[in-house]
């Protein structure tokens, strides 16, 4: 265990970066597989509406 208080803030700062890069490792891998699942139709939609709300969104 830890004894001073750098390295004891240290341990607490690792592990909360952990948990938020595991949930978002793990939405990312979701958001993959479903996009790869779905059919090429449906991905054009996909890509045409993103692109769509970027553009909106930079102006």
């Amino acid at each position: 265990m830890a004894n001073h208080k750098s390295a004891i803030k240290r341990i607490r700062q690792s592990e909360t970066r952990r948990l938020r890069n595991r949930y978002y490792s793990k939405t990312m891998r979701n958001a993959v597989r479903n996009i790869r699942k779905m059919t090429d139709s449906a991905r054009i939609r996909l890509q045409t509406s993103s692109q769509s709300s970027l553009s909106t969104s930079t102006s």
